[in-house]
This record gives C-alpha cells, sequence and structure tokens, in this order.
C-alpha cells in the first residue's frame, strides 16, 4: 500500500477532464490529478449508498416506538363527572370513606386498599364511586379510571397513564403499570365494568402498596 503521506495532490478539482457518460447512465473522469495510479472514478448510483438508505429507513422504522393499544383515546382515564341526578346511597359512601379516608391510608398501611362494589347493571355502582372520588379528589395524588371491561380496554388505559405522566408516546402501556408501582404515592382507581369472570384482573394491579382501588 503506498504511503498516503507522501502523495502531492497538485491540481485543482477544475482540471478534471470528463471523458463521457458510461454505460448505465453513470459520468467517469480522470482521476490521476486526485487519485494517482487510479484509473477512473465513477460517479452515480451506489450499492453503499443504496445500503446506507435502507438502514436508514429501518431507523425510522424503529424510531417510531410502539404503537397505541387498540381503543386507546387520549384522556380516557379522566374521571367523568358525576350525573347531577344521582342521589342515595349514604351508606355506601359513608362505608368507602372510612375504608379508605378515616382508617390509615395504604401508604401507611403498607398494602393496597381493594374495594368491590357488585350489583345489577345499572343500580349506580359506578355513580357512586365517582360521587366518592370527587368528593375526596384532593385526599388522592391522583385518580383514575380504567376501563376493566376487557384486557384491550385496560392497557389503552394504562397507555394513557403513561402519556398523562410525561413517559412519552414511544411508551407502551406496561410503562404507565411500572410508573403506578414505583412511585409511591396515594392513588386512587376505579376500575369500571369489571364484569368478566374470565379476566384476570390482579395481573393489571400496579405492585406496590400504596394503591388504592374501587371495582365496579
Amino acid at each position: 500500500m503506498a504511503d498516503r503521506s507522501q502523495q502531492t495532490f497538485n491540481s485543482p478539482i477544475s482540471d478534471l477532464q470528463q471523458d463521457g457518460p458510461s454505460s448505465g447512465g453513470n459520468v467517469t473522469h480522470n482521476s490521476g490529478a486526485i487519485f494517482p495510479g487510479a484509473s477512473y472514478v465513477t460517479v452515480g448510483p451506489s450499492s453503499t449508498f443504496q445500503q446506507i438508505n435502507i438502514h436508514e429507513a429501518e431507523r425510522s422504522k424503529e424510531n417510531t416506538g410502539p404503537t397505541a393499544p387498540a381503543g386507546f383515546t387520549a384522556g380516557m382515564t379522566d374521571l367523568t363527572p358525576v350525573s347531577p341526578f344521582f342521589t342515595g346511597r349514604k351508606a355506601i359512601l359513608s362505608e368507602l370513606e372510612t375504608y379508605f379516608i378515616v382508617e390509615s391510608p395504604s401508604t401507611e398501611a403498607h398494602e393496597k386498599k381493594i374495594f368491590v362494589l357488585h350489583g345489577m347493571g345499572g343500580a349506580g355502582k359506578t355513580q357512586t364511586a365517582l360521587k366518592f372520588m370527587s368528593t375526596f379528589r384532593k385526599r388522592f395524588t391522583q385518580c383514575y379510571m380504567i376501563n376493566a371491561n376487557s384486557e384491550e380496554s385496560i392497557m389503552a388505559s394504562y397507555y394513557d397513564i403513561a402519556l398523562k405522566n410525561g413517559l412519552g408516546e414511544f411508551s407502551n402501556w406496561e410503562a404507565g403499570l411500572r410508573w403506578l408501582s414505583q412511585h409511591e404515592e396515594e392513588w386512587i382507581f376505579l376500575y369500571d365494568n369489571a364484569d368478566d369472570p374470565d379476566l384476570d384482573l390482579g395481573k393489571f394491579l400496579p405492585q406496590s402498596n400504596h394503591a388504592s382501588s374501587p371495582k365496579c
């Protein structure tokens, strides 16, 4: 191999002589002025450039990140307003207050606090839970409403929580679940429409001891 330090390039680029187009549409140049000992330099489509373009395309695909889960809509975990026609349920509301507010909070008790509201459809379970959560909203760090109708809707809800807490659009639903598990604050979740007996809701609960959740 020639010692590059001993090579001198005396001719400017303007001294290059174009020999004319070669086959395939490429342009060949007299290259001796710049590359002594070289016969031709081909300017045109290159397999190397094509490979680089392919790699860039693949990189672009990677940067798009995970897609949003099916059924996701921004803000889907916001609490819906309590119906202006809601009334009664004072005994149940009192039980919820005693369990979640009067007794030791989950962060002090070091355990999850779960309260199940069950009954016929349309009996007012969701409205009762929403009434309690709206009344004591300031007592909790954050309140979330999880659509527990299916695994897909739960995943979509956790993805919304991930976005709400600044994890970015390239996060996935599991990032939202992990974030909640790692931050020891007093959350409260309403798992609404959790009426599928075949749904393993336990695997979707934050793995921590500081969350509270009424389910209905």
